[in-house]
């Protein structure tokens, strides 16, 4: 009987190493997607601020653009295209 029973405790001794070892296992794996979602936040978080910067310099230049074009007036008829140039004619030589 002692036998049978330090047999069956060995087996569930092993068991229990054999599942530790799985939950090590999945609990690296979890720590390297958290790792890489931390990278990904890090670079999301660097992309909007660059977004953002992007942004303001756009805003400021259309800004300075809106003040040069506003120092431009134009009269009435000015500025208006010039008639197109007629094509001349072409004669075939045949």
């Amino acid at each position: 009987d002692i036998v049978d029973s330090l047999s069956e405790v060995t087996r569930y001794v092993t068991e229990i190493a054999d599942a530790t070892k799985e939950q090590s296992a999945g609990i690296d794996q979890i720590n390297q997607a958290i790792s890489q979602l931390d990278q990904v936040t890090h670079q999301n978080a660097r992309l909007v601020q660059e977004a953002s910067s992007a942004s303001h310099t756009l805003d400021e230049r259309a800004g300075d653009m809106h003040t040069l074009v506003s120092r431009f007036h134009v009269s009435h008829g000015v500025g208006q295209p010039a008639a197109l140039p007629s094509q001349p004619e072409h004669h075939s030589l045949t």
